[in-house]
């Protein structure tokens, strides 16, 4: 999301690295001056500016580290890398058999260091992480440590938190790239409230421009797939439903809630939609502190 004001309480907070799939987030969170980690492979063509900006980044293909390597020969810096395995969710990663001999490969490279091995679970496929695919990544990095003195075994995302929390995690992981927990305070495998975590951290008010009985009571309100994406709504009032989103509007059956043209209806938006919520030029952001 590149905000820095979240970030900033996220650092209040303990986090120690900032992450970001987007180069142009990660743009905006430099003068924290904090690690910073490109959390995709980067386009060839953002390649000068994710050396310039990121001090380490996530890689699944042996091309990309020569890009990086003639970058970062050209800015005189070496830049980090993290070597995604894949371990069943089929999204990016070197495939097991593959892994070891790209590592050597890049090993060889100017201005590179090998940092450390990491994975990605429960994203496409609905892969929870478990001892089978940490295992996997486990043993590669033992491969990879006898190559390169990486110190990184990134154990993938959010959905790792119920293991973190039963202490399931095996002692070798040292590094979770969390987002979706820490924001909106659920278990991203059951989507069951974290104890200790805040689930309205974050709100949408959206306007109502349109309230009248058609087939039931309902409103029309001024936000839409545009500023949600794929994501979903609860209103914070219970008696309101959510019965249809278009484009740009949304539809709210009211039952015994009585709205107005110009009231205001809250909701708590899902990780997709306050995705598509915080980068949408459509919508104002305002913070306040708690």
């Amino acid at each position: 999301m590149g905000e820095p004001k979240i970030a900033k309480a996220m650092l209040d907070g303990g986090i120690s690295q900032l992450a970001d799939s987007h180069i142009e987030s990660l743009e905006k969170l430099k003068p924290l001056n904090k690690p910073l980690m490109l959390l995709r492979q980067g386009q060839k063509k953002d390649i000068s500016k994710i050396v310039e900006i990121a001090d380490i980044s996530l890689i699944s293909t042996l091309i990309a580290a020569q890009w990086l390597s003639c970058e970062a020969v050209r800015q005189n810096k070496t830049h980090q890398l993290i070597l995604m395995l894949e371990t069943g969710d089929r999204r990016e990663g070197f495939s097991f058999s593959r892994i070891i001999g790209s590592a050597m490969q890049i090993i060889k490279l100017p201005n590179i260091k090998i940092a450390g091995i990491g994975t990605n679970v429960a994203c496409l496929k609905q892969s929870y992480p478990n001892k089978k695919n940490l295992d996997l990544l486990i043993k590669k990095a033992e491969e990879i440590k006898k190559l390169a003195d990486i110190k990184i075994i990134s154990g993938g995302n959010s959905s790792a938190w119920p293991l973190l929390k039963d202490k399931k995690l095996p002692k070798e992981i040292n590094q979770l790239r969390i987002g979706e927990a820490i924001l909106l305070g659920n278990d991203t495998v059951k989507y069951q409230p974290i104890n200790g975590a805040y689930q309205n951290c974050f709100r949408l008010e959206a306007e109502v421009i349109e309230a009248y009985k058609k087939v039931h009571d309902q409103a029309v309100l001024a936000v839409g797939l545009q500023d949600i994406g794929s994501g979903v709504l609860t209103p914070i009032i219970k008696d309101l439903e959510v019965k249809r989103v278009s484009s740009d509007h949304l539809v709210l059956k009211t039952n015994n809630v009585q709205l107005r043209v110009g009231d205001r209806v809250s909701f708590v938006p899902t990780y997709f939609a306050l995705l598509g919520l915080m980068t949408s030029p459509f919508v104002q952001k305002a913070f306040h502190l708690c």
